[in-house]
């Protein structure tokens, strides 16, 4: 082998390892999560905007209509104090986490464009997690290289409290 050619095949391993930590080896079905949208208002005080959203309240899914209804008013209530700011999928089957971290279960995996309000961020870098809420009121975490951030410059708050990792 010549030297261009280990280069290339060291260049391949690396791109699929990363790939592979973006939630490859899934252990659930796909679900297709559809897209909300953006509120309509953006005004929010910065004190309302740095108030931490708890992180353990999981609701089920099997909820009757008015309490789901319920819970979608309140994720737009919380999209409006993190000032309006949402994501958008990038990458099919993307997968949102429990966590911010490939060693947290995977909630649901989602389609391309799916848009969902933004209540923090947690780390930098390779390792920024945004922490999202579904339209169920339940919260999970996207990985940021996976997703665009609407507004691109929007300035979130550092989560106040992150799920402990799971035991390995």
């Amino acid at each position: 082998m010549t030297a261009r050619t280990l280069v290339i095949t060291a260049a391949l391993i690396v791109l699929s390892l990363i790939l592979a930590s973006c939630g490859g080896g899934a252990t659930s079905t796909p679900t297709s999560v559809p897209p909300t949208e953006a509120p309509a208002t953006q005004a929010a005080t910065e004190e309302v905007a740095a108030t931490p959203v708890p992180t353990d309240e999981v609701v089920t899914t099997e909820e009757p209509a008015a309490e789901a209804t319920a819970d979608a008013t309140e994720a737009a209530g919380i999209a409006e104090a993190a000032g309006g700011v949402t994501l958008t999928v990038m990458q099919e089957n993307t997968a949102l986490r429990g966590g911010p971290g490939t060693n947290y279960e995977v909630i649901v995996r989602v389609t391309v464009n799916a848009s969902y309000p933004v209540v923090a961020t947690y780390g930098e870098g390779r390792n920024q997690w945004y922490q999202i809420t579904l339209e169920d009121g339940t919260s999970a975490w996207a990985w940021a290289r996976v997703v665009t951030l609407n507004p691109a410059d929007a300035v979130v708050p550092v989560a106040a409290e992150v799920p402990p990792p799971p035991a390995s």
